[in-house]
């Protein structure tokens, strides 16, 4: 099971993947350790894909990104507020920037910081 060794936002991090009877593994992970340079935080996300691979690809390398982006915008921004805005500006990439219409995700994602970070 792979696992992240070293890392300062979290004691223990660790993930597992099985590809099953499909032709293509469709699902994805990420870990981003010190979530916006920020030593206290940490962004973990699972991405459930289905019908191909293009929006879980894009989800995994862009969505903590925006939602560090909306995070930025404003101190006063809560979490579930920045999150829901990086949803929505990822499926108006995938859909109208990136003429993404076949493929989907179903998204798990977490936040974690310390409390007052």
């Amino acid at each position: 099971m792979p696992s992240a060794e070293i890392s300062k936002s979290v004691e223990v991090v660790g993930w597992a993947e099985e590809q099953g009877r499909r032709d293509e593994m469709e699902d994805g992970f990420v870990f981003v350790d010190c979530f916006g340079d920020d030593v206290q935080s940490a962004y973990l996300a699972v991405y459930d894909g289905h019908g191909g691979r293009e929006t879980v690809d894009f989800l995994a390398a862009n969505l903590h990104e925006k939602l560090l982006a909306e995070m930025r915008k404003a101190k006063e921004v809560s979490v579930p507020d920045a999150l829901t805005a990086a949803f929505k500006d990822a499926d108006e990439t995938l859909r109208d920037q990136l003429k993404v219409n076949q493929s989907g995700a179903t998204a798990c994602v977490v936040f974690q910081t310390r409390e007052g970070g």
